[in-house]
């Protein structure tokens, strides 16, 4: 196997958290597994993918002549299910109304048994919540809606 591409896969590893990954081709088989003790908690890069995708604007539909934004949807960045507060009880991550800062927590999505931070692309106030807690949640599926400030 080619040295780069396990360097690549090491730096993949490490950047999304993972716990452990298994790739086997002609050319071998490597296994790679994160030190036992360790949280299994990753945080959303939102630099790994372009900035739109978190942040993909939400046009107005009523009344339809009018294209002034509302705000720019936050996207789920998997499959799984959306928490929005750190246990069960605890007040939420983010409400309605509150002004968030860019890289503040908003909610949770747990999928695998691993959970993965969602946090605010860019500063503004919480529009809106348009997911229920502990309600299962698709890929690029609008989660938040936030007013820029």
């Amino acid at each position: 196997m080619d040295i780069k591409y396990v360097e690549q896969l090491i730096v993949l590893f490490k950047q999304f958290g993972l716990q452990e990954l298994h790739i086997e081709s002609p050319q071998g088989k490597i296994i790679c597994k994160a030190p036992s003790g360790e949280p299994i908690f990753q945080t959303a890069k939102n630099d790994c993918l372009p900035k739109e995708y978190y942040c993909a604007p939400i046009e107005n539909t009523t009344p339809p002549t009018q294209t002034e934004n509302i705000g720019l949807a936050v996207r789920s960045p998997l499959v799984g299910t959306f928490y929005r507060a750190t246990e069960p009880g605890a007040t939420p991550l983010c409400t309605v109304g509150q002004k968030v800062s860019e890289g503040d927590p908003l909610g949770l999505i747990e999928s695998m048994k691993v959970l993965t931070l969602i946090t605010a692309p860019i500063s503004g106030t919480v529009e809106s919540i348009l997911i229920e807690n502990a309600q299962g949640v698709e890929w690029d599926q609008a989660l938040i809606i936030l007013k820029p400030l």
